[in-house]
C-alpha cells in the first residue's frame, strides 16, 4: 500500500491531537524517481 503519510486531526472542542501513520521517506523518493545522496 502507498502511503507515505501522517495524518494529525486538531479536535477543536476538547483540544484532544490525533496522529496516525508516518512519513516513509523512502517510498516518498521512490514516488518521484529520487535517489538518496
Amino acid at each position: 500500500m502507498f502511503a507515505p503519510a501522517e495524518v494529525t486531526i486538531n479536535e477543536l472542542t476538547t483540544g484532544m491531537t490525533l496522529t496516525s501513520g508516518k512519513i516513509d521517506t523512502e517510498i516518498l523518493l521512490e514516488s518521484f524517481r529520487l535517489k538518496r545522496v
